[in-house]
């Protein structure tokens, strides 16, 4: 099973990057709109923390998980390091590495908006989703070091956070539009 698991991976991790956001996009969409269109209201709370938690799991499957333990791990504490190294040697695989680890989070931060959803300002629902997806963030960082299994840089945490970020900014605007539309056209 965790072969499989891997595979999927690197075949995921192969695909073209502007596919690979679209994709991640599309899927969020797709599945809030289920969310909105389907759930009863009092059902939504139960639903959307179920997101939440099947998001977490994914992205400590990803990180830690599928990763062989023991493996050694490199620590990199130089913010934006990958940026710094993409432009000076234009090597795309920093660019997809960065891209990969908002993608990551994305999920993460749209079923945090699905769980604040009525709950929160939208402001206070950003500071939330910042600061519960460096928590994550950091907490498979301190991983990845203990269990020697990945690199371990500051970059995949500000990158997790803005992918966190990125995916509240998506689900606030799938959930306005929906309300906005959707919801006026079926009340007609």
């Amino acid at each position: 099973m965790i072969i499989i698991f891997k595979q999927t991976l690197i075949t995921i991790y192969a695909l073209p990057i502007i596919l690979l956001v679209l994709l991640t996009a599309v899927s969020i969409a797709a599945v809030l709109l289920l969310w909105l269109r389907f759930c009863r209201e009092k059902d939504k709370t139960f639903v959307s923390v179920i997101m939440f938690l099947l998001s977490t799991f994914f992205i400590l499957a990803v990180t830690i998980l599928s990763r062989d333990i023991g493996s050694g791990s490199e620590l990199s504490l130089v913010p934006f390091s990958s940026w710094i190294n993409y432009f000076k040697g234009n090597n795309e695989e920093f660019l997809r590495t960065n891209i990969f680890n908002m993608l990551l989070f994305m999920p993460f931060g749209a079923s945090l908006y699905a769980v604040r959803y009525t709950r929160s300002s939208f402001k206070g629902l950003l500071m939330i989703t910042s600061v519960s997806a460096m928590l994550l963030s950091v907490s498979v960082e301190l991983g990845q070091w203990f269990l020697q299994c990945g690199e371990v840089e500051t970059d995949d945490i500000i990158h997790n956070v803005l992918g966190a970020v990125i995916g509240a900014l998506l689900a606030k605007l799938v959930c306005d539009l929906y309300r906005k539309h959707v919801k006026r056209f079926d009340e007609r």
